[in-house]
């Protein structure tokens, strides 16, 4: 990160810039069409390996992540009301304590939830017969977050989605580049493998090139109406 005017910064960089203040915070590389396409393949190909890691292997991660995010949380707080505008209390409150709850939940229960669980049949046709639900992968996750939300929104996604066996690449809003670095940051502290989870910073006018791409097996967009139709299209 590499503090500066706004105005020098070169157009491929993603400036972030204190909405209180106007002062330059940083910036961080776009990474284009050609990152998402990286970033996507990259996903594609840890999928495998992911999906075959046990669960409880995976909820170890996320207590790494709680453990993290306890630790650092007046680091995050403060990046947060610099980046997003929000008072440094409710930074706290609304997005790095709650985040905190939904981690420690995932980090108790997802196995129990995601176990295979038997179905009674309630016709006596069936009787004889035994049936489950199993739970089963997507694959590869697209998480599209917002600029008002950006560290309570995207974190639980993205931790819900590798928790139960997928990989993702996950866009951080455009005015939010510092807070996704950090959440990718967490995830490297973690300890989590290769491929996982991939950020991808980039300008919106490149996001459709995310939600339209053949290697992604389902989007989690959160935002506006109006975009949302967008994606859905």
């Amino acid at each position: 990160m590499q503090k500066g005017n706004a105005a020098l910064e070169p157009k491929t960089d993603m400036v972030s810039i204190n909405p209180a203040t106007g002062e330059s915070l940083g910036r961080v590389p776009a990474v284009g069409r050609a990152g998402i396409d990286a970033a996507v393949k990259e996903a594609r190909r840890a999928y495998p390996a992911w999906r075959a890691t046990d669960i409880r292997q995976r909820q170890v991660y996320l207590k790494k992540l709680l453990q993290l995010i306890r630790d650092q949380s007046q680091e995050i707080a403060r990046l947060i009301a610099l980046e997003q505008g929000k008072p440094l209390t409710e930074a706290l409150a609304a997005e790095v304590l709650s985040t905190l709850a939904i981690l420690r939940y995932l980090a108790r229960s997802s196995s129990k939830m995601l176990s295979s669980r038997r179905v009674s049949h309630d016709l006596l046709l069936f009787a004889h017969k035994k049936s489950y639900y199993h739970m089963t992968p997507y694959g590869v996750i697209a998480v599209i977050s917002p600029w008002n939300f950006p560290f309570s929104v995207p974190l639980p996604q993205i931790a819900a989605a590798i928790v139960a066996g997928n990989t993702v690449v996950f866009k951080p809003a455009p005015h939010a580049v510092l807070i996704g670095e950090k959440i990718n940051q967490l995830w490297q502290q973690a300890g989590l493998p290769h491929g996982v989870v991939n950020v991808t910073p980039v300008q919106d006018e490149d996001a459709p090139h995310l939600t339209e791409h053949a290697g992604v097996d389902k989007v989690i967009f959160t935002g506006s109406t109006e975009t949302g139709k967008k994606v859905m299209c």
